[in-house]
């Protein structure tokens, strides 16, 4: 059935918090919840969306130098009095 296994350290707060909510959304565990949000990630049908801020709450899903390049994008787009297209998208200002 599947051929490939995916490994991902995570703390066991966070493992032990996503069982909870698993279980409670019905499925049977959290590989479940993993497969279907990657199968879905795979066929384009879920977006993540990065958003650059100073708080420390904010979570951050690039390293240093990416964070960096998106800066000077962001920056761009904001002194822009243009539609900006990034990738498939186009963002009005």
């Amino acid at each position: 059935m599947y051929d490939t296994k995916v490994q991902t350290p995570v703390s066991s707060k966070v493992l032990t918090k996503a069982k909870v909510r698993a279980k409670k959304a019905g499925f049977s565990s959290v590989n479940d919840v993993i497969r279907i949000i990657l199968n879905q990630f795979a066929e384009g049908n879920i977006n993540f969306n990065i958003s650059v801020g100073t708080s420390k709450n904010d979570i951050a899903f690039v390293d240093d130098e990416e964070q960096k390049e998106l800066s000077k994008i962001l920056n761009s787009i904001k002194s822009s009095k243009e539609d900006v297209i990034v990738g498939s998208d186009t963002i009005t200002i």
